[in-house]
């Protein structure tokens, strides 16, 4: 009986993958290139801007679209109650309403994970938001 369960659970494509198959052979990948492109761009915005906001800095990643941003200098109890990044993280969702992953849930304590799978404008204002969060801890 598990051997049955087992082979009609694992062993067929998912539907999504059979339809983005199909478009990939019937349109062509140019909206795949499109796509590339708005990352690279978004990819380049982020490392930009955030190695431009003060004690932040973070390296030129080069796979998938997260970034991983160096906070340890405002996880040191620089702001009351703040000591690891997951607390940066939380006061940051709290109070200037843009999420991160604290680096702890990836074994790397003093960091932040940040997707630039997002639009633009979306990064563009979530940077600009994490930006005054560091001006106004800085004072």
């Amino acid at each position: 009986m598990q051997k049955k369960i087992l082979s009609q659970a694992t062993s067929n494509v998912n539907n999504i993958s059979q339809l983005a198959a199909e478009a990939a052979i019937n349109k062509g990948l140019e909206v795949t290139q499109n796509m590339k492109i708005a990352f690279d761009r978004r990819r380049r915005f982020a490392i930009e801007k955030i190695n431009s906001i003060d004690n932040l800095s973070t390296t030129k990643a080069t796979g998938a679209f997260y970034l991983f941003v160096n906070v340890s200098h405002y996880c040191s109890g620089l702001i009351e109650n703040i000591k690891s990044s997951e607390d940066f993280c939380n006061w940051l969702l709290e109070n200037y309403y843009i999420a991160f992953v604290p680096g702890e849930v990836f074994g790397a304590p003093g960091y932040m994970r940040l997707s630039y799978a997002l639009s633009d404008d979306e990064l563009s204002e979530g940077l600009n938001r994490l930006e005054k969060a560091i001006k106004d801890i800085s004072g």
